[in-house]
């Protein structure tokens, strides 16, 4: 009995240290930056096109004055509608603040006449961390009344008429596409439209090329991105980005709700199940 007791005491302290630690660290909310930022690239972007709305890039920011932010979107919050982690080559900020964690090595041109600041701590590791968490979590939700969640193959892109069908399985509210597949290719894939609230979730792509229109939003954050067709009208994700090519970053950006169970919650029930299943085993051996 007294074991029991001291088991339970030990228990109480590991929840609440649990939840003392969550709520006194400061965290980026996944779901948030994903509704602010039209592109965010973990590490370096070649950009020579536009990007509609803001832009996140953790690395180097190489290209030929893309231009940024051209729907006036406000400043996320990362900071800036512009956030670069390493150096900037060229761009033209049409709207917003520009964050830059290295130099502007060319020029920025800043069209909407708001704050360029260089040398900025921008939270590359935990923007990175965030949105990784955040891909491998969803891909263990369930579908709810304001949820539909869908699992497909990387295949299911070889099939041009399957772009057709993609309309068809939206449900009510938000609808994530859980895709397995380390290669995705979206060539003669014409999925064309702008839907807000749907993601498409390429937790295993190491290789993503958008060959065609996409209505849709990406989260790949372990992955290498072209775009070379149509256009993505919606948030991307990718771990770098090599878009040498016309085809633009277009809004609306997501606007959908994803809500994974929160990490402490999943440690706390971990801890939990181990200190229930110690206190059994030392139960049974003072009964015997």
């Amino acid at each position: 009995m007294r074991a029991n007791k001291r088991y339970s005491r030990i228990a109480a302290l590991f929840v609440l240290s649990i939840l003392c630690g969550s709520a006194n660290a400061v965290s980026l909310n996944a779901n948030q930056l994903l509704n602010e930022y039209n592109v965010l690239i973990l590490g370096d972007a070649i950009l020579t096109s536009e990007i509609q709305g803001t832009a996140y890039v953790g690395g180097l920011l190489t290209g030929n004055f893309a231009t940024i932010n051209r729907s006036n979107l406000p400043d996320g919050s990362l900071g800036g509608s512009l956030v670069v982690g390493g150096d900037l080559t060229s761009a033209n900020l049409e709207s917003g603040d520009a964050l830059i964690g290295g130099a502007i090595t060319g020029i920025l041109n800043n069209n909407g006449g708001g704050t360029i600041t260089t040398g900025a701590d921008i939270p590359v590791m935990e923007v990175e961390n965030t949105l990784k968490n955040f891909s491998t979590s969803i891909t263990s939700l369930s579908s709810t009344a304001s949820l539909t969640v869908i699992e497909l193959t990387s295949a299911f892109f070889s099939n041009p008429n399957n772009a057709n069908d993609l309309p068809m399985m939206f449900g009510p509210g938000t609808t994530l596409f859980n895709v397995s597949g380390v290669m995705v290719d979206t060539t003669g894939f014409n999925f064309n439209g702008a839907f807000s609230d749907v993601l498409f979730n390429f937790y295993e792509a190491t290789n993503v090329l958008i060959g065609a229109a996409f209505g849709a939003s990406i989260l790949a954050p372990d992955a290498d991105l072209q775009n070379i067709g149509g256009g993505i009208n919606g948030t991307v994700v990718a771990a770098a980005l090599n878009n040498s090519f016309t085809s633009e970053f277009r809004d609306p950006i997501f606007t959908g709700t994803i809500v994974p169970l929160p990490a402490p919650l999943l440690l706390m029930l971990s801890g939990l199940a181990g200190l229930f299943i110690t206190a059994k085993r030392k139960s049974k051996g003072v009964a015997q």
